[in-house]
């Protein structure tokens, strides 16, 4: 890694892939049950809709996950974006091809609920159709910097 660190997110990442590998699991434990009750006709036929919304669950976590960022740190006239996805990827974007960030607040309050405060950036890149996400419960963001990106390399 070279350049100045903008995102280092290991303990969300941890918990983001367990969380993907699990409903993986449910998803194809689903999919087999589908598949079981098909073949048995004295099988439950709730599994026909529960096989098919377990695959769409976990396909939807793969998803979340490739646009996760792991890590970022720029890098000449670019950012290298790692990804939380199963295997892990990484992404060189020059600043040229980085969208309008948007830093949203993520507050959630409902009644006598408990609230939630999960805020985050999105990171649009051209060439990309859904942005990158980037936690703002990450060990290390540099709000400022990554608000600031341009289409200028900095020196």
């Amino acid at each position: 890694m070279t350049g100045k660190l903008l995102v280092s997110n290991t303990r969300q990442v941890k918990k983001l892939r367990v969380l993907t590998w699990s409903f993986t699991l449910l998803g194809l434990a689903s999919i087999a049950a589908a598949v079981y009750s098909a073949l048995d006709p004295a099988a439950d036929a709730t599994w026909y809709i529960l096989g098919p919304f377990g695959a769409l669950v976990a396909i939807g976590m793969h998803v979340y996950s490739a646009r996760y960022v792991a890590a970022m740190h720029e890098e000449g006239d670019a950012v290298v974006l790692s990804t939380a996805a199963i295997p892990a990827r990484t992404h060189r974007v020059p600043f040229e091809r980085i969208g309008r960030r948007v830093l949203h607040d993520g507050k959630l309050e409902m009644g006598d609920a408990p609230s939630v405060h999960a805020p985050w950036i999105t990171l649009p890149v051209a060439g990309y159709r859904l942005p990158f996400i980037i936690d703002m419960q990450a060990e290390v963001v540099e709000v400022q910097a990554i608000m600031r990106l341009d289409r200028r390399p900095t020196r």
